[in-house]
């Protein structure tokens, strides 16, 4: 009889330590992706990227998808492997977004800029 209220004990335990411990990961994973989307927003070198789209369209958007982007390793010791695997994930879409959009806007302006010059010469008489 005690070891069966033993075991009843010890199963009551484990019942109510898992949802706690469902918690405490679900947390930390949130922790993780406000932490990557903060830092990758801080670290994002938008001049730089919209820079590149503009003088090399093509170049600047294939390169903006695959340039490596390492998560700063100063953010992740002392992390648990669950969040450091959601850090460097989300660290990384975020700023492949990011340089994406940068690249794509300077890639529209450059566009543009050019179109107006290619214009502006199409329609001033040549002097001939």
């Amino acid at each position: 009889m005690k070891l069966i209220c033993f075991l009843l004990a010890i199963l009551m335990i484990f019942n109510m330590s898992v949802p706690l411990f469902a918690q405490t990961q679900i947390r930390e994973q949130f922790q993780a992706r406000q932490d990557a989307n903060r830092d990758a927003t801080a670290d994002h070198k938008s001049g730089m990227w919209f820079v590149v789209g503009c003088l090399f369209p093509g170049i600047g958007l294939l390169t903006s998808q695959f340039v490596p982007r390492n998560a700063p390793a100063s953010a992740l010791i002392g992390k648990t492997p669950q969040y450091v695997a959601t850090y460097t994930e989300t660290y990384k879409r975020k700023k492949k977004r990011l340089q994406a959009r940068s690249a794509v806007g300077g890639c529209l302006t450059g566009t543009l800029i050019t179109g107006g010059i290619g214009f502006a010469l199409a329609i001033v008489p040549s002097e001939n």
